[in-house]
């Protein structure tokens, strides 16, 4: 089959539209996306005697830092873990990225289109029960948070242009309004698989941790303003920077939501509460549930500890807290053995 290339914002949003209408059954494999691999840019501005278009020791500690980050991403989507140890030889050479300096000023390039080209590779390949839509979606997120979409989303221009349909399609050129409405729809097509979303969380995690300590390098370094430019740009005075590197943990979500979840343990408080560990389906994230015995009826205590013993779903409604789209705890406010209708 000939490669679908994606070369326009118009030709991007059809394949998106595609992907969300479920009009055709794409497969990863099938589709060409160099066109829309940023790369990396970060040019570093102040103490002329530091920033000379030289490679320091600070600097090169901290990419090399910032690679170690994109590898665990890596491995978080191949292996499910953040542990660098699972990294095979090979997988090693897929993942090197090379860092140029140009000269007269400090400004360093990242390519990162052979990174992007092994996880395209390695979503093609998984199961996670996913389609081919819910691929394609899930490695189209991968590109926009490994390219920066999300840990500068901050601190993006918000008052710049749309990038028009017939231009080359250029994610550094799409404005965070954009970026945004895309990431929203391409989200919601893997809503319902949890693999795919507590991957793409802590991918999200991950990469945000990698971006901030390239942003404090470049504070150490002597650095008074740096200009970020991936998926999308950014200008960074100290004070912006240090606010970035700062707020360093995404905030607390509180969501009213009705989840399918695996009881791995229930707990009896002194206050006669219920303490449970679980799960969403097919998930390692545990979490915990508090259930109100004052609040729950009875009934719905049977439902909670016959699930737990026979190894079944439980549906609990409830305030879930949530953090880069992971659960951290939960307060149940009902609890059933089947899904809600609504």
């Amino acid at each position: 089959m000939q490669l679908i290339s994606v070369s326009t914002l118009s030709e991007f949003e059809q394949l998106v539209e595609t992907i969300v209408g479920s009009q055709d059954e794409l497969q990863l494999k099938d589709i060409d996306f160099t066109n829309l691999y940023p790369t990396l840019g970060l040019k570093l501005s102040g103490n002329e005697d530091r920033l000379n278009g030289q490679l320091t020791s600070t600097i090169c500690k901290g990419l090399t830092e910032f690679h170690l980050d994109l590898q665990k991403a890596y491995c978080i989507v191949r292996y499910n873990t953040d542990n660098l140890q699972k990294l095979r030889s090979e997988d090693k050479k897929q993942l090197e990225v090379i860092f140029k300096v140009e000269p007269g000023c400090t400004n360093i390039i990242g390519d990162l289109t052979a990174l992007f080209e092994s996880l395209k590779d390695v979503v093609h390949k998984a199961t996670d029960n996913m389609t081919g839509n819910q691929k394609t979606a899930f490695f189209i997120t991968l590109v926009l948070s490994l390219g920066g979409a999300y840990a500068f989303s901050a601190y993006t221009d918000l008052q710049k242009a749309e990038l028009t349909a017939d231009k080359e399609i250029k994610l550094a050129e799409l404005n965070k309004g954009q970026i945004n409405t895309f990431t929203t729809a391409l989200v919601d097509v893997v809503k319902n698989n949890n693999i795919a979303l507590e991957k793409q969380a802590k991918v999200n995690a991950q990469t945000a941790k990698g971006y901030q300590g390239l942003i404090k390098t470049a504070l150490n370094s002597g650095a008074t303003t740096v200009d970020f430019k991936g998926v999308n740009t950014a200008s960074l005075d100290q004070a912006t920077a240090q606010h970035m590197i700062a707020n360093n943990q995404a905030a607390l979500e509180t969501k009213e939501e009705n989840y399918g979840l695996e009881i791995a343990s229930i707990k009896r408080s002194a206050d006669n509460n219920l303490s449970v560990t679980a799960s969403l389906e097919d998930s390692e994230q545990t979490f915990n549930v508090i259930v109100n015995t004052s609040f729950i009826e009875q009934s719905e205590v049977e439902i909670l500890f016959d699930g737990f013993k026979n190894n079944q779903l439980v549906y609990i409604e409830g305030s879930y807290k949530i953090r880069n789209g992971v659960i951290e705890k939960a307060n149940a406010s009902s609890i059933s053995s089947t899904a809600s209708n609504s």
